[in-house]
């Protein structure tokens, strides 16, 4: 067990290096003064899940990770930008991400509006730059991600609109489907975009219904650890979704459901990885060390 667990982390460990150092080649410092906020945010840490996915998906169906490094950063910028966004006074008003202060507090709303823009606009030209895939499978990719992008947008325009004092239609599960799961899905399947150069609808299917699990399972945690986290152990603001009122599973259902909720999706996981992709012990793992998270 143990010598799995450190397989497990020296695996992870490698895709967190490799993309981080490849996310500091790709925003230098110095081409004008908005990479500052999109490096402050880009570069402030995290569990770096989603691109991990893209590079463990790329190698489980036969491709180099290094080959899918774009479509990893991509997704990564296409993150940031929400999170960045996220946090903006007219959307959740938070100060804290990752243990720093939030883009719009470290250098201004207008600054962090742009900035956000600016990321979620590289997201696309990152996908496009992979030099290693066919035309077939940029168009894929792209088009993947442009739709991850719009639907997160509905999911967000969903979120707000429930704390907006009207009638409040929009359940949490139906939110997390098009805010966290679509990037989840999309992560996993730009990484089976980077692996098969002929479109094979099975192996995208698979790669989606996986991230979709995985962002489900992770966004009802997410809201647990929000009701009883701390902010020092998150690296961001607590208890803000109840102070607000937020639909979320926690709101919705309580700590007692939203958990077993959470544990009925991870346990949906694990028959996906035996029945869908091979048993591969490292998403077998990352699901455990998530099940597993405090932060």
């Amino acid at each position: 067990m143990k010598r799995e667990e450190n397989a497990f982390s020296e695996r992870m460990a490698r895709y967190v290096s490799a993309v981080e150092n490849a996310a500091r080649t790709a925003f230098p410092e110095d081409e004008h003064g908005l990479r500052e906020p999109m490096r402050y945010s880009l570069l402030a840490g995290g569990k770096r899940i989603r691109p991990a996915l893209v590079l463990a998906f790329a190698e489980h169906f036969g491709a180099g990770a290094e080959d899918a490094m774009p479509y990893a950063l991509a997704i990564e910028a296409l993150h940031t930008y929400t999170l960045v966004h996220d946090d903006l006074p007219a959307m959740d008003n938070d100060t804290l991400r990752r243990g720093k202060p939030t883009c719009h507090v470290a250098f201004g709303e207008w600054q962090a509006i742009l900035a956000g823009d600016a990321l979620q606009a590289e997201s696309f030209a990152l996908a496009a730059s992979a030099e290693s895939m066919t035309a077939g499978q940029t168009r894929r990719a792209v088009s993947a991600l442009a739709e991850a992008a719009s639907r997160v947008c509905v999911g967000q325009y969903m979120d707000l609109s429930n704390e907006s004092g009207g009638e409040r239609t929009f359940p949490p599960d139906v939110v997390a489907t098009l805010k966290t799961c679509e990037l989840f899905s999309v992560a996993c399947q730009l990484g089976a975009i980077a692996a098969t150069p002929d479109f094979d609808e099975l192996t995208e299917e698979a790669a989606r219904a996986f991230g979709y699990r995985l962002g489900m399972a992770f966004q009802i945690q997410d809201d647990i650890l929000n009701a009883v986290g701390d902010e020092k152990t998150l690296g961001k603001n607590a208890g803000t979704d109840g102070e607000r009122g937020k639909l979320n599973f926690v709101t919705v259902f309580g700590l007692e459901k939203a958990q077993e909720l959470a544990d009925a999706e991870f346990r949906e996981l694990a028959l996906l990885i035996t029945e869908n992709l091979g048993k591969d012990a490292f998403l077998s793992d990352l699901c455990d060390s998530l099940q597993r998270r405090r932060t």
